[in-house]
């Protein structure tokens, strides 16, 4: 976790030093991303859907592009009121983000 660490401080210093004059330190900290942060387009999965066996890589490769489907399928695993899951989506989003990101939820990792 370290070396990622490091590469998103030193692409925020670098985002901030060739942003606007006069750019605030709240642009470094917005390049900061969660670890569970993923970006399939450009196939940016966390470390641990990457070691993950095929099928639950496949089922989250799914999953962040399949909202409009996932919506109306309910969970039954029995997460829902523990988690606060509101449908199948949420096992496996917990944040959509804009520009392509997703922060996943681990819940589906099991």
């Amino acid at each position: 976790m370290r070396r990622r660490e490091l590469l998103v401080a030193a692409g925020g210093a670098l985002l901030a030093a060739c942003g606007p004059r006069g750019a605030t330190m709240a642009t470094a900290a917005t390049t900061e991303l969660p670890a569970l942060a993923a970006h399939p387009a450009t196939g940016r999965w966390p470390e641990v859907i990457v070691r993950a066996p095929a099928e639950v890589r496949e089922a989250y490769e799914y999953a962040v592009d399949s909202y409009a489907v996932l919506r109306y399928i309910p969970c039954y695993c029995g997460c829902g009121q523990s988690a606060r899951h509101r449908d199948n989506f949420d096992c496996y989003v917990s944040q959509p983000r804009s520009e392509g990101w997703s922060i996943l939820d681990t819940h589906a990792l099991n």
